[in-house]
């Protein structure tokens, strides 16, 4: 893990931690910085479900 990544990631997470789903957001629910939709883009399509990303592990 890059420096400036470890220094940021507990930035992003005080305020993304938890599961947000606002009306407005393009992502649709996000949890931990992570929107549902790109973790689907990314990782795998059909890699977990709206349901799921609650439940989303803490990588760091």
């Amino acid at each position: 893990m890059g420096r400036k990544f470890a220094r940021a990631l507990p930035l992003v997470l005080k305020h993304e931690g938890d599961l947000t789903e606002h009306p407005d957001d393009p992502g649709g629910a996000t949890t931990k910085g992570v929107p549902l939709a790109t973790f689907r883009r990314y990782v795998k399509a059909d890699g977990i479900t709206h349901r799921g990303i609650r439940d989303f592990p803490r990588l760091a």
